[in-house]
């Protein structure tokens, strides 16, 4: 997960929504496959981050042309992206599960399938 250590290095409106994720993760027993690192400035470090991923997820409330979605899905990477902005118009469809912004329950049925679907369950970082 490429974000901020520190929930108050976002808006305050956000914190809430990373405190629900966190308990979604630790309630989903997922804590092993989840590292946290922060926003990453070097591009080559970013491509490595990407490509040990198994699914991308992009959880955007609004996108122009997003370029890390775009390079995840150059690489190969199947997708979960919010049907916002540009997203649905710059990513492919068959690669790309699009789900609404801002609702929990799509987002974790959809990833749950991915996960289900996985050729190795035993280890998917995300």
């Amino acid at each position: 997960m490429i974000a901020p250590h520190t929930k108050q290095r976002y808006h305050h409106g956000i914190q809430h929504q990373i405190d629900s994720i966190d308990k979604q993760i630790k309630d989903n027993y997922l804590t092993q496959h989840i590292i946290r690192i922060d926003p990453v400035e070097n591009k080559e470090e970013l491509r490595t981050w990407m490509s040990i991923c198994h699914v991308g997820i992009i959880p955007s409330m609004s996108e122009g042309f997003c370029y890390t979605a775009v390079q995840m899905q150059a690489m190969g990477l199947s997708l979960i992206a919010s049907k916002v902005g540009a997203l649905p118009e710059v990513l492919d469809h068959t690669t790309t599960l699009f789900i609404p912004y801002g609702r929990a329950q799509p987002l974790q049925e959809t990833l749950r399938k991915v996960l289900d679907n996985s050729p190795s369950k035993k280890h998917i970082p995300i």
